[in-house]
């Protein structure tokens, strides 16, 4: 971890506020303690109903169970930041409301250090995704808009996580919810839905400065408006739609970025310790899993296994059907080899049970054949008050 990841908390909060807008912080308790920053509102409500296939990356796996075969990652000898550049695949566009949005950037260039430090473990993995599959890098950026690269990001209208999904447009690219996790947190998840949705307004609008318009006020919007438009240039055709103010701004900012990445080396200081950050790997999993094995197995402590997957909300996999999970890639590669070896309690030594009324830990014990000791240790309980609706973990066996 480099240096400049040391500083407090709070100003990473007010890096991201001040440069995307956050107008609140909500938390919830849960192990570990867990949050959803609420950013300002970018999408609109109008999208039409998308129904786009995902390629379906949990359940058409062909990997052996507790798939053992690594990513594999791009270990570039380049800065990330020369990379993005040198994927840049947009044209050139001068205009005043860029440079208007540069200048906000690089008005605090300490926060703006800050942010771009703090994004690089994500910034590489959704890299390196775009690189597989050919798209240009300017795709990458589009998080710095939506979430400031926050994977709990959440707006006030209820847009989720890295890529800000409104929960129909979710549910229409197959990004399911449950009581157990939430995919528009899940970064693996919600990065290929991104992508996927990304190409395919691409090949409806033939530009992607469109298809990105698209992405943040919905493609019927766009098309409406491009229809009425007489400009017959594709890219500069975006600065005479008649569009909401908020995505006005929005391919500026995009594009102020990309000025901003390209000219890396003029602004150095700013973009320092390119190369100083943790490399992410996916791993699957086709049966529950307590997160709790898998950062002990992992080698790494649970809150660093939450911040790259907030989307878990029980602090375990759910029970049925294959799991993602994004880890660094030390602790992927070590849980790859000793997942296999796991027996059935020793993956989920606990289950969750919801207490109901007139529920009591005695009662609960001898119905589960535990101490009500171990219930307490095990649910950092100081005392014997428990609450109906709650959740409680129960010991797969009185060993634990």
């Amino acid at each position: 971890m480099h240096a400049i990841k040391q500083t407090p908390v709070i100003l990473l909060v007010l890096a991201t506020c001040l440069l995307i807008g956050c107008t609140s912080v909500t938390k919830k308790n849960s192990t570990p303690k867990q949050s959803r920053k609420v950013v300002s509102e970018t999408k609109q409500t109008d999208q039409e109903p998308i129904r786009i296939k995902s390629a379906g990356i949990l359940a058409n796996k062909k990997e052996s169970p507790h798939t053992t075969v690594e990513d594999k990652l791009i270990h570039p000898s380049k800065p990330i930041w020369q990379i993005i550049k040198e994927g840049f695949r947009l044209p050139d566009i001068n205009h005043s409301s860029i440079d208007h949005e540069l200048s906000i950037l690089l008005d605090q260039p300490e926060i703006l250090q800050l942010q771009l430090n703090s994004s690089l473990p994500l910034l590489n993995y959704v890299m390196q995704e775009v690189h597989k599959r050919g798209l240009p890098s300017e795709i990458a950026l589009i998080p710095f808009i939506e979430s400031g690269y926050t994977l709990e990001a959440r707006s006030s209208m209820n847009a989720k996580g890295l890529w800000q999904f409104m929960p129909a447009t979710a549910r229409s690219l197959e990004l399911s919810q449950s009581w157990w996790h939430d995919d528009s947190y899940n970064a693996v998840l919600s990065t290929e839905a991104a992508l996927n949705y990304l190409e395919s307004q691409h090949a409806r609008f033939g530009d992607w400065v469109l298809a990105i318009a698209a992405y943040n006020a919905g493609p019927a919007r766009i098309a409406s408006r491009v229809s009425r438009s007489k400009s017959t240039a594709r890219s500069h055709q975006f600065f005479s739609l008649h569009l909401p103010n908020e995505t006005k701004r929005y391919i500026p900012k995009l594009l102020a970025y990309k000025k901003l990445i390209a000219r890396h080396n003029q602004y150095a200081i700013i973009f320092s310790n390119a190369n100083d950050h943790v490399e992410l790997s996916k791993l699957y999993i086709d049966q529950q899993i307590s997160l709790n094995v898998v950062a002990s197995i992992g080698a790494i402590d649970n809150n660093h296994l939450y911040q790259y997957n907030p989307g878990y909300k029980r602090w375990a996999t759910p029970p049925n059907g294959n799991s993602v999970l994004l880890l660094p890639r030390n602790a992927a590669s070590l849980a790859r080899k000793k997942i296999p070896t796991l027996s059935n309690q020793e993956r989920m030594p606990w289950n969750l049970y919801k207490i109901r009324a007139g529920d009591s830990l005695s009662t609960i014990a001898n119905k589960n054949n535990v101490s009500i000791s171990t219930l307490k240790k095990l649910n950092s309980l100081q005392g014997d008050k428990i609450i109906a609706g709650k959740q409680l973990k129960i010991p797969t066996s009185e060993s634990n």
